[in-house]
């Protein structure tokens, strides 16, 4: 658990470090006020990780026969309650950012709607991790975290010049999907939960158009019709997930 701290510390300052050496400071004030903005989506996982632990633990020894569906469930229910509050965030990043920042700022749009998809991402590793917890595998915590802050150091050294704090969020954003994709690898091949992958993916589809969205209609303006526009593109998604 040492050497895995060492390793997030790491890949979670990286991408300030290297805007600031490879691109300018400008653009790590971009990327830092974006991040800022996406914090509220840290304190949900945050909030969630403390009441998960002991919950996780009673369910496993109460309900032994059906742990597993309940996992699953709860990984699902996560992905798409993170999703709905990081998809509104992200549609809305523009507006949100004009009203409480200078102009200087409004660049940071597009790079926390691309942050927000991570940090839903990067949730969801708080079940995806249970398998390897429960068979007592946690060395492979390290492994995985080192080898993603590896590939973070790659994809920012690859994007940062091209698209400055752009590229740092996407190569956040990467980085934190394939550390969940790795440990829920290891969850089902060591201690597998009861998962419906199809409902997963609907909402994994669902969730990629929402951001998808968020990414490629980013507005400064408030502009009602697109605020109502984006409001029942939303609620769509939000009843077709339900």
């Amino acid at each position: 658990f040492i050497f895995a701290g060492l390793a997030y510390w790491l890949f979670s300052s990286m991408d300030r470090w290297m805007l600031t050496f490879m691109n300018s400071v400008e653009e790590t004030g971009i990327y830092s006020v974006a991040f800022r903005f996406s914090s509220v989506i840290i304190f949900i996982n945050i909030a969630f990780g403390r009441a998960w632990s002991p919950y996780a633990i009673k369910v496993k020894t109460e309900f032994s026969e059906t742990y597993r569906i309940i996992y699953a469930r709860s990984l699902l229910n996560l992905l798409f309650f993170t999703m709905m509050i990081g998809g509104a965030l992200s549609l809305f990043s523009g507006e949100l950012i004009n009203l409480l920042m200078p102009k200087e700022y409004s660049k940071s749009a597009p790079v926390l709607s691309i942050l927000c998809l991570g940090l839903v991402l990067q949730g969801t590793q708080q079940i995806t991790a249970i398998g390897i917890s429960i068979e007592r595998k946690t060395y492979l915590f390290a492994i995985m975290a080192w080898l993603t802050a590896s590939l973070n150091f790659v994809l920012n050294w690859l994007l940062i010049p091209q698209f400055g704090a752009a590229g740092a969020a996407w190569a956040t954003t990467i980085s934190y999907s394939s550390l969940t994709a790795s440990y829920l690898y290891f969850t089902q091949k060591l201690h597998p939960m009861a998962i419906n992958w199809i409902k997963l993916i609907r909402i994994l589809v669902l969730g990629g158009l929402l951001f998808c969205t968020a990414i490629l209609y980013s507005s400064l303006e408030w502009q009602w019709s697109n605020i109502a526009l984006k409001m029942t593109i939303l609620i769509a998604v939000f009843l077709i997930g339900w």
